[in-house]
């Protein structure tokens, strides 16, 4: 009885997500998610108001996987659902694997053309910006990952904030600062975010990156005051503050 409640990953849940998928589609499909997620968290304060604090922890389970599915299908489009086209994101990845990148690049620009949004498109733009950035075409890298830059992978982070920066895209360095940094904590990056702070005026956390960057002894710091990009702060109090003697 209990694998019927409305709920997935019971059958229950799974025979309601059907159904409402079947007339509404992909909105069917968040809906179920939603319904489950309040189905769920009520039985699960029922059963510890009575008392039964292990089926309590097993319906507040089903509630947090409900919603964290739910949150997640936000960017999920009709597409996503299609299986013909997953299945061809999959032959991609599985001809990239291979070393067949021209024939996996031809399928990934087919699927971009054919959904324009949505997770699929935006795993096609990722394993395409990959390939080109492999065929060394910066200028394309740059295009494919600005394209999806709010939805964007940590692994192409790093790669799109080296990008901006060559691109003189300086907001977009300072947007990607904290998380680039904390995903690869190097010289370069602090030394990037410095600059495009500095570019922007922001004089207190160019001063702040550029602080960070000498805790590497290879760094000339004479040397990099002196290159145009702090012209507009290197005079600032609180730019000069972090390098008081």
């Amino acid at each position: 009885i209990v694998n019927l409640l409305p709920i997935i990953p019971l059958d229950g849940g799974q025979l309601l997500r059907i159904a409402l998928e079947a007339f509404f589609g992909i909105k069917g499909f968040k809906l179920s998610l939603l319904l489950g997620f309040i189905f769920a968290a009520v039985l699960a304060l029922v059963s510890f108001a009575v008392r039964y604090y292990l089926l309590g922890a097993l319906f507040f389970l089903f509630a947090f996987q409900s919603f964290d599915m739910y949150r997640k299908s936000k960017n999920i489009q009709k597409c996503d659902r299609d299986e013909n086209l997953a299945d061809i994101l999959t032959k991609a990845q599985f001809l990239i694997k291979e070393g067949n990148k021209d024939e996996a690049q031809k399928l990934l620009e087919d699927l971009r053309s054919k959904t324009k949004e949505g997770l699929i498109y935006v795993q096609a733009t990722h394993l395409l910006a990959f390939l080109f950035n492999d065929q060394k075409d910066r200028k394309k890298t740059y295009e494919y990952l600005l394209s999806i830059k709010d939805k964007i992978a940590d692994e192409a982070i790093c790669l799109l904030h080296e990008l901006a920066f060559e691109e003189d895209n300086f907001k977009l360095v300072k947007e990607l600062s904290a998380h680039s940094y904390k995903l690869s904590p190097t010289m370069e990056i602090a030394l990037k975010n410095a600059k495009a702070f500095a570019i922007l005026g922001e004089a207190k956390p160019s001063g702040g990156w550029l602080k960070t960057a000498t805790q590497y002894d290879k760094l000339d710091l004479d040397k990099v005051l002196s290159e145009k990009y702090f012209d507009k702060v290197k005079n600032d109090p609180a730019f000069k503050h972090f390098f008081k003697k």
